[in-house]
């Protein structure tokens, strides 16, 4: 474990040494040579510049294979502008078949702070089974919990039997958990609307008592840019999350606009997001600000930077 912590500091360290030199070419923003590897992104530094400040709220990196296609992105916190190694940090992994271009296989590591002084380790392995067209036809996952005195605890399985489509406009998610308690099924309802080659709308309702009640909408408005997180793609038509994962998407283009209405209590809850970019000449992003009605006095700023 120690092993691995001097590792991640290490390279953070580099990586922040490298964002150091990028932030003085903010103005500029456009990436050095022009070659098509400028368009890959290298890594994603976000900023709290709440206080009027710039502290570093986390970096993540990214890496690729010759084929360019993402095989890790790793997340580490700061705290006073120090990598904190303590409290948390995430690393995904992607695996893929052959020259496909979506992932067979995610690997997702997340270490957290337990509340009493300990760490925990959370590890979710995904597998996913495509048809012809690369969309997804199933799904499965094993989630494992790990503390560092206790050993690792009992893992949760969770298998999705959906008929995914890419183009679906409402799917239902008939669901297993399986832990040492015993076996939940159950489903969900999901609907979307797509424009542009954007998720523009969705609706997550559950079953309950013979009908569906819809629990959560977001609505979602776009730039006309291209948006470099497209990297981190799946290709998963839907989501099925509680927390309505937008990441599992391909968007075409940057989100300007996010709005969330939680219907739980009544009256109805709900917050937006709006981002303002700036661009490189490439059409990509350089930087985004983001403000949230639900926490006005939070301003968060994030620096796009590419391959040489």
């Amino acid at each position: 474990m120690k092993t691995r912590f001097y590792f991640l500091v290490f390279a953070i360290g580099v990586c922040f040494a490298a964002c150091q030199k990028e932030f003085s070419k903010e103005n500029n923003g456009t990436p050095q040579n022009g070659t098509s590897d400028s368009t890959v992104l290298k890594a994603y530094v976000l900023l709290d510049t709440s206080s009027g400040s710039a502290d570093t709220f986390n970096i993540t990196t990214f890496a690729y294979d010759n084929l360019k296609r993402l095989t890790k992105e790793i997340t580490i916190n700061y705290t006073n502008n120090i990598p904190d190694l303590t409290n948390s940090y995430s690393a995904t992994s992607y695996f893929y078949t052959g020259s496909d271009l979506f992932p067979a296989k995610t690997i997702v590591l997340s270490l957290d702070s337990s509340g009493n002084n300990q760490l925990t380790v959370d590890s979710v392995v995904s597998y996913f089974t495509r048809n012809a067209s690369q969309q997804i036809t199933r799904d499965s996952s094993y989630y494992i919990q790990f503390y560092r005195s206790q050993g690792p605890a009992q893992g949760l399985v969770y298998i999705t039997t959906s008929n995914f489509s890419l183009f679906a406009d409402s799917v239902i998610e008939n669901y297993v958990y399986e832990d040492s308690y015993g076996i939940i099924t159950g489903k969900n309802k999901y609907a979307q609307t797509k424009s542009n080659g954007n998720l523009s709308k969705e609706i997550l309702s559950i079953w309950e008592n013979g009908v569906y009640r819809t629990i959560r909408s977001a609505d979602y408005i776009y730039d006309a840019k291209i948006n470099p997180f497209t990297i981190r793609s799946t290709n998963y038509p839907v989501t099925l999350k509680n927390d309505f994962g937008t990441r599992d998407y391909i968007l075409k283009n940057n989100p300007i606009t996010e709005t969330y209405t939680e219907f739980t209590s009544s009256p109805p809850t709900g917050y937006t997001s709006n981002y303002n970019y700036t661009y490189n000449t490439l059409g990509y992003p350089k930087t985004v600000t983001e403000q949230n009605t639900a926490i006005p006095n939070l301003a968060l700023k994030g620096i796009y930077i590419y391959t040489k």
